[in-house]
């Protein structure tokens, strides 16, 4: 601590409010603001690669289906990036001055590396029906059953950990922790913890603090640990019946996630 020289002037508000003022505070570009920090940032760069298998029967004889399998891989240094299902609310620059280090350059939060999409459909053995319309897989039966299913299987998004502790004592930048090496950071079933109410799903084990004025070599997203596998079936029953004048009636059952499989959130 150092007497602050801003002390009886407009400036001495925020961080320079007191008699005393860190050393380096005052050394900082903008001594007036505890923190400096950018969103959304556009300087960056991302790289997505894919290899797509799709197979497709048209329906005929009754039935029909589309298969596609995307097997992909995401890495980007964005900066704020966030995730919906990663619970990753925006990432921040360990080190803003070596932003291609193996620890800024890294997966996507958003990096699925598979995902697979089915649907089909299906016209039940009983009923009399007359095929009318038969575009791709959703084709309406007149006067018969039809069953169609969308079902969806994807990978969960890798995990961003970050140390509340900023102990960098470093401008605008963030902090994360290191990597214990040899401990698995993954729990297959997550262990109820009475002290938090919660679910641990990440072993606390795997990462240590970093050292004050050092970085933590966690990486900004972590491979190791991906959010829950995403997985959802829908299915529809419907008959469609001409009813005259040009008119068709449709009644239509649907059932959303009919296997009731929760998709849950990423850990926090």
């Amino acid at each position: 601590p150092v007497p602050n020289p801003f002390l009886g002037t407009p400036l001495a508000r925020g961080a320079l409010a007191g008699a005393t003022v860190t050393r380096g505070q005052l050394l900082r570009p903008f001594p007036q603001f505890n923190d400096v920090n950018m969103r959304r940032g556009a300087g960056a760069r991302s790289a997505y690669n894919s290899a797509v298998f799709k197979f497709e029967r048209r329906i005929a004889g009754g039935w029909g289906t589309r298969v596609n399998y995307t097997f992909s891989r995401t890495t980007d240094n964005q900066l704020q990036e966030t995730s919906f299902f990663g619970r990753a609310s925006g990432t921040r620059y360990l080190d803003v001055y070596n932003l291609e280090s193996d620890q800024e350059y890294t997966l996507s939060v958003n990096d699925q590396p598979h995902r697979l999409n089915l649907t089909g459909a299906y016209d039940l053995p009983f009923g009399e029906g007359r095929r009318w319309a038969t575009s791709g897989v959703g084709a309406a039966i007149l006067g018969g059953w039809q069953v169609s299913a969308v079902a969806t299987y994807a990978s969960g998004y890798p995990i961003s950990v970050s140390q509340s502790n900023n102990n960098s004592n470093l401008f605008g930048s963030g902090q994360r922790p290191n990597v214990v090496p040899g401990v698995d950071p993954f729990f297959e079933d997550p262990e109820y913890d009475a002290t938090c109410g919660c679910l641990r799903w990440l072993n606390p084990a795997a990462w240590s603090l970093a050292a004050p004025f050092t970085f933590g070599n966690a990486p900004r997203t972590d491979d190791r640990v991906r959010t829950p596998f995403k997985k959802q079936l829908d299915l529809a029953f419907q008959k469609t019946q001409r009813i005259g004048g040009g008119a068709n009636l449709m009644l239509k059952l649907e059932i959303i996630n009919a296997l009731n499989n929760p998709n849950f959130l990423g850990p926090f």
